[in-house]
C-alpha cells in the first residue's frame, strides 16, 4: 500500500478492476453475438466460461465496500471523525461527470438510430441514479443494453448517500458499524431467500447488492483492525496460494452445478461474495510475478476500469447497427467485436484524460486532513 497525497492506494486492485471490467465486456459482447449466432463454434464450446463474466459487477460491489470502509476507518484513525460531506463530494467529483456523459450519449444515439423501436427507459431513474428500479420495470421489453449497463453504478450511488446520510444522523455509527454490516449482510441474504425465484430481483435490485458491498464492508474492518490474526491464516506458501486461487476460479465456474436447486441459490450471496473477498485480501498481501511493463499497462487499465465499463456497451451499440442494418458480414462480427473492445479502451482512456482527470484533481481538495 502506498500513499497518495492524503489517499491510500491498494496497487494490486487496479489490476483487478480490469479483469473484473474485461469480464463484463466478454460476458455483454459474446452474450449478443450467441444470441445472434454470430458466435464461433469453438467459442460455443467455452461458454461456461465468458457466461460467468457477469459476476464482474459483483466483484466490483464487494471491493467497492472494502475500499469505502477502509477509507472510513482511515480518516477516523488520522483526523478522529469521519467527514460526510467531502466523501459525498469525492463520490460526485468521480462517478457524476462520465455517468452523465454516458447517458446523455445512450439516450441520443437510441433515439437518433432506434433499431429495437422506442426505448421503454425513462431518463428520470437515471437522473436520480435509480437505473436499476428503471431495468427492474422496463428491461423485459427494452433491449437497448448499452441503457441497461449504469445500474450497478446507480445501486454504488444509493449506498454512498444513504451510508453519508447515517453517518450525519447517527454519531454512534462506527462504534456499531461491524453489527450493521451483519445485518445488511443478514437482511439482503433473507430479501433474496424470499425473491429466490426472480433471478431479475437478485440481480438488479438494491437489496440483493447490499450483501456484496456488506461483505467487502466486514473484510475491511478486519483487515484495518484484525490485520496480523488474518495474516496468520492466510497461506504463506506461494504455490499454495495459486492452488487456492485456482480453486476458487473452478468453484465460479461450478456454481450453477453448486447452487442452482430452488432456495438453494440465496447462497450465492455468500459462495461469491466470500470468494470475492479472499481474492482481495490475498492481492493486498503479494505482488504480482509478470514483467513490470505489462503490470504497468493493466494497472493504467484498471484506473480507467469505470470508462471501460462505462463505454463498452455504447461502442458496441456502432456494431449492433452495423450488423441491424447489414453494413457488415456478420460472419466476421467476432472480430468487429474484438475490435469494438480495443476502442473501447481507447474512448476510455482520452475520456479518462479530458473528461474524467479534471474532476478528479479536485478530489483531492476534499480529503480530511489532521
Amino acid at each position: 500500500m502506498r500513499k497518495q497525497q492524503e489517499k491510500f492506494y491498494f496497487v494490486n486492485l487496479d489490476a483487478l478492476r480490469f479483469i473484473a471490467a474485461l469480464s463484463v465486456v466478454v460476458f455483454h459482447y459474446f452474450s449478443f453475438l450467441q444470441g445472434q449466432e454470430l458466435l464461433p463454434k469453438w467459442l460455443e464450446t467455452i461458454d461456461f466460461i465468458f457466461k460467468r463474466g457477469h459476476l464482474g459487477v459483483h466483484f466490483f460491489f464487494v471491493l467497492s465496500g472494502f475500499l469505502i470502509f477502509f477509507l472510513f476507518f482511515q480518516e477516523i484513525q488520522r483526523t478522529g471523525k469521519f467527514h460526510p460531506w467531502n466523501f459525498l463530494v469525492r463520490r460526485t467529483l468521480r462517478i457524476w461527470p462520465l455517468f452523465f456523459f454516458v447517458i446523455g450519449c445512450s439516450f441520443l444515439l437510441v433515439h437518433r438510430f432506434p433499431i429495437y423501436g422506442p426505448t421503454q427507459h425513462e431518463a428520470i431513474y437515471f437522473a436520480f441514479f435509480l437505473s436499476n428500479f428503471n431495468e427492474l420495470k422496463n428491461g423485459l421489453t427494452d433491449a437497448y443494453t448499452l441503457l441497461t449497463v449504469p445500474w450497478s453504478v446507480s445501486i454504488e450511488e444509493q449506498f454512498y448517500l444513504s451510508f453519508a446520510l447515517l453517518v450525519i444522523f447517527w454519531k454512534k455509527v462506527v462504534k456499531y458499524l461491524p453489527i450493521l454490516l451483519l445485518f445488511l449482510l443478514c437482511f439482503s441474504l433473507v430479501f433474496q431467500g424470499i425473491n429466490y425465484f426472480d433471478d431479475r430481483v437478485r440481480y438488479y435490485h438494491t437489496f440483493s447488492a447490499l450483501g456484496y458491498l456488506a461483505i467487502g464492508g466486514l473484510l475491511a474492518w478486519g483487515y484495518f483492525y484484525h490485520k496480523k490474526k488474518i495474516n496468520r491464516y492466510l497461506p504463506d506458501n506461494f504455490i499454495l496460494r495459486k492452488f487456492v486461487l485456482v480453486l476458487f476460479f473452478v468453484l465460479i465456474l461450478l456454481k450453477n452445478k453448486i447452487l442452482h436447486h430452488g432456495a438453494w441459490i440465496t447462497l450465492e450471496l455468500l459462495y461469491i461474495g466470500c470468494i470475492f473477498a479472499w481474492v482481495i485480501l490475498y492481492q493486498i498481501q503479494v505482488e504480482w510475478r509478470i514483467p513490470k511493463k505489462i503490470k504497468h499497462y493493466i494497472d493504467y487499465f484498471g484506473r480507467i476500469s469505470y470508462g471501460i465499463y462505462m463505454y463498452h456497451m455504447l461502442v458496441f451499440f456502432f456494431l449492433e447497427l452495423a450488423i441491424q442494418y447489414n453494413w457488415i458480414n456478420s460472419n466476421y462480427a467476432i472480430y468487429w467485436a474484438i475490435l469494438s473492445g480495443l476502442m473501447t479502451l481507447l474512448i476510455s482512456h482520452f475520456s479518462f484524460v479530458l473528461l474524467e482527470k479534471p474532476f478528479l484533481k479536485w478530489k483531492n481538495k476534499f480529503y480530511a486532513h489532521e
